[in-house]
């Protein structure tokens, strides 16, 4: 289970990637042609598509890494076992939020879907295909969350935690996390 799961946030990784990528391109072609006094009217909305791909498919891969913006500051300055009731409850606080968010954005999707909704753009797109797109990444995040709340419940140490990088320090770091959270237990 855990090699199904890491490999599928590091697939929406990719294709956060892949996406970042695309919007590079669409960028430059959008560049290259305002230099040549040529207008792209797909791109400003493709651009956009492409952008909330990139956020959302993100998710997930940058918070199993640890990368996402966090103030940790009373975590931090507290002892092991409310250290530890405080990372539950922002994971429950965490996981609530996103099946939420996740919801919304699955049933938006799908009367989008069912209306048969458009972009007002220039060129129509059927909006269902980047909202969908968008409730992937949501879903991915929901399962990140509820993996990482599983993990802590369990007495492992949160997989977003800070580690010290040093020589032979980011090694280390698992097993002290690991034995302080033992000590909460």
């Amino acid at each position: 289970m855990r090699q199904i799961l890491d490999w599928t946030y590091r697939l929406a990784s990719v294709l956060a990637a892949a996406s970042l990528v695309g919007l590079l391109g669409v960028l430059t072609t959008q560049i290259a042609a305002r230099a040549l006094g040529l207008i792209v009217v797909w791109a400003d909305d493709i651009a956009g598509f492409l952008l909330v791909a990139t956020s959302f498919l993100a998710m997930a891969g940058t918070f199993r890494h640890g990368v996402h913006v966090r103030v940790a500051l009373l975590v931090n300055r507290s002892g092991p076992r409310f250290r530890r009731a405080l990372e539950i409850g922002c994971l429950l606080l965490g996981v609530a939020l996103s099946a939420y968010l996740a919801y919304a954005s699955v049933d938006q999707t799908y009367d989008s879907y069912r209306f048969d909704e458009r972009t007002s753009g220039l060129v129509s797109f059927q909006i269902w295909i980047p909202q969908a797109v968008m409730s992937l990444g949501i879903l991915v995040f929901l399962i990140a969350n509820v993996d990482a709340l599983v993990g802590v419940l369990r007495g492992e140490p949160p997989v977003y935690a800070e580690r010290p990088l040093g020589d032979g320090e980011a090694d280390a770091a698992p097993e002290e996390e690991a034995r302080r959270y033992a000590a909460a237990e």
